[in-house]
């Protein structure tokens, strides 16, 4: 975010140096879409993990074939 604030800020002459290509904004608006797609995929992907209640209360349950299980008190 910070480069992308840059380049929108970026002193004319600074641009000029890169041969008339704002480095900072374009590589700033690339790290902001390329964060984006990994929120993203983070969100969509399916999770390993369900949540199973008991008597005991609430067990986080892998189903990626682990036999390991977490409990958690809710």
């Amino acid at each position: 975010m910070l480069l992308t604030i840059l380049g929108i800020i970026a002193d004319p002459e600074e641009i000029a140096k890169a041969d008339g290509i704002n480095i900072n904004l374009w590589g700033g608006v690339a790290m902001l879409v390329f964060a984006a797609v990994f929120v993203l995929w983070a969100r969509l992907r399916r999770s390993p993990y369900r949540w199973k209640k008991n008597h005991r209360g609430v067990t986080r349950v892998c189903t990626a074939g682990t036999a390991r299980t977490v409990s958690v008190s809710v």
